[in-house]
């Protein structure tokens, strides 16, 4: 019985080290990698950038512009050609440099957690708008 006993005690410690190991290396998707010619940046959150009032169908939001976060990294519009926004469940939309006026991030609450949104003001019915916005990927 005390064989039992201590192999279930080292089992449980094990399995707790491992949680505590996986919690620390997993990343969190309250962030957003930037990924742009082999270089990462991470944005993990928009309270140093202006907030917007947008209108949108589906009301007033408060958005943080795409462009303005891009600049603020020194990134060029020569640099990127399209802006791929890439969501934790595996969404993926591409957008034309062109319409980058027209990006906005926001955060939004879901079950107590924060997460980013892509939205596309002028996108009549929401077809553009992507929930879980993890990666933003910028291609020539």
């Amino acid at each position: 019985m005390k064989k039992i006993l201590t192999v279930l005690f080292i089992l449980i410690v094990f399995l707790i080290g491992l949680i505590f190991y996986w919690n620390s290396t997993n990343k969190r998707t309250s962030g957003i990698e930037i990924i742009i010619s082999h270089k990462i940046y991470y944005l993990k959150d928009l309270n140093k950038y202006k907030p917007e009032q947008i209108s949108t169908c589906k009301g007033e939001l408060t958005g943080y512009n795409v462009k303005s976060i891009l600049n603020s990294l020194s990134l060029s519009n020569n640099d990127f050609a399209v802006i791929d926004f890439i969501s934790k469940d595996g969404g993926k939309i591409s957008i034309h440099q062109k319409e980058l006026d027209d990006l906005y991030l926001t955060i939004q609450t879901q079950n107590n957690q924060n997460y980013f949104r892509l939205v596309i003001p002028s996108d009549e019915f929401n077809q553009r708008w992507l929930k879980y916005v993890t990666k933003i990927k910028l291609k020539k």
